[in-house]
């Protein structure tokens, strides 16, 4: 058990850090504003879903558990497709 505390504690610092890169970007402006919504719209849903993982795994009622897995795949889903449709070229393919 101690080797697992050590590794979600390791990955729940490398999640922080994606998370709060994804809100620099937004206001640094390294990628275009739309681009980089996606990423903190969908960077925000990833951390969420992680989140009630965590939440699910030291919850023992089954029927918590039940509906702590249902709620977290409605974070994964949007998170997942936003993230990925984050690196599309809207300017390329807008007709200005």
């Amino acid at each position: 058990m101690d080797n697992l505390f050590y590794l979600i504690i390791v990955y729940g610092i490398i999640l922080g850090i994606s998370l709060w890169a994804g809100i620099v970007n937004y206001f640094t402006g390294n990628f275009p504003k739309k681009n980089a919504l996606l990423i903190v719209t969908g960077i925000t849903l990833f951390f969420v879903g992680d989140f009630l993982v965590g939440i699910e795994l030291i919850t023992e009622n089954e029927y918590s558990k039940n509906i702590l897995n249902l709620i977290l795949w409605i974070f994964y889903t949007p998170a997942i497709t936003l993230i990925a449709l984050s690196g599309y070229n809207f300017t390329k393919n807008s007709e200005n």
